[in-house]
């Protein structure tokens, strides 16, 4: 069931942003709008998220981090070189693969160490 609600949520996100990329023309932008996630999503383990074409959501208290930033640029890079069918499919590909965490995705293992350099 809970797999089922987040293919559904994610295959509904590949077709929305894949036809607002072509109605916008948003697929190849570099600069990509940051907002201040609701505080209420924020968590102890989650600071920010991409959500290509629409922009990229930090945490109010890692905001200005540069860390954070970088890490969510690197998956806005991730769109640009895929699309975003590409990226949705590929980050779920590698949630799977990955048995299911965040950790073992390679999409999160690029960010993350192109973040920490």
């Amino acid at each position: 069931m809970k797999v089922a609600l987040i293919f559904a949520i994610v295959f509904g996100l590949i077709i929305f942003s894949f036809l607002y990329d072509i109605g916008a023309g948003l697929m190849h932008t570099n600069n990509p709008h940051f907002y201040v996630t609701p505080s209420f999503l924020c968590g102890k383990t989650w600071t920010g998220i991409a959500l290509p074409p629409f922009g990229i959501w930090i945490c109010k208290a890692y905001f200005d981090n540069a860390r954070v930033r970088t890490h969510e640029l690197v998956h806005w890079d991730q769109y640009r070189r895929m699309s975003a069918v590409g990226y949705y499919a590929n980050y779920v590909w590698g949630w799977i693969a990955g048995g299911f965490t965040y950790e073992n995705n390679f999409m999160e293992i690029e960010a993350i160490q192109k973040a920490a350099r």
